[in-house]
Formats: structure tokens, sequence, C-alpha cells
């Protein structure tokens, strides 16, 4: 009976034992959690018998947490991405790939002044 509530308590806090601002995943399956300041995601990768990682991410908007929304990529070693999530402009994710790791960052965007062109 403690294994398996051992096992439960363990499989309730795995989605935010990884939680930050910037994750590395080193292992296919090995997902984490990024908690940004409009929307947390979830990401984790596939592999088959290509040379590409099959990236899948699922976020949710912290003011609506209800609707998940999912990003998929495929990677290939070298390759690096950077991009806001709609309608959250504020603030930038990028993925990279390094050899076997997937690293993914949650950063404020940099903003430039609005005003006219000259």
């Amino acid at each position: 009976m403690n294994k398996i509530l051992a096992l439960t308590l363990a499989a309730s806090l795995a989605p935010f034992a990884a939680s930050a601002a910037e994750v590395t995943l080193a292992a296919p399956m090995h997902g984490a959690t990024l908690q940004g300041e409009a929307a947390d995601m979830s990401v984790y990768y596939l592999t088959d018998d290509s040379q590409a990682f099959h990236v899948v991410a699922v976020y949710a908007d912290k003011a609506a947490p209800g609707e998940r929304h999912q990003i998929m990529m495929q990677m290939n070693d070298g390759d690096a991405v950077r991009f806001a999530l709609p309608h959250h402009p504020a603030e930038l994710y990028s993925f990279a790939r390094n050899g076997e790791n997937i690293t993914v960052k949650s950063e404020p965007a940099p903003f430039r002044p609005v005003g006219k062109a000259s």
C-alpha cells in the first residue's frame, strides 16, 4: 500500500519537478514543464528511424488554463527556432537541438518603441 501511495505522489508531482525558465531534454519521452509569464508549457520529444527529433509542446494560457494548444516540429542537429505564442508577444520561446539534447527557453521579448517611421 505504501508503494502505491509513493508512486501516486511521484506521478502527481512529476509535471512540476522540472519547472523553470529553461529546460534541457536529454532523452526521448523525458518531458519537462516550462513556466512562463503568460503561459505554461510541457515539452518532450520522440525519435524514429530518421535523424530528426519530433518535438511536441503543449501549452496553456494562464488566463484560460482549460484551453490547451499543441506545437509540433521536427528538429535536426543544429536547428534552432525562436517565436512568440499567439496573443503573447511579450514572451519569446526558443527551441534548440544540440546533439542528443533539446533546450527550451522562455524569456521576455525585447520591445521597440512604437512611433512614426521616419
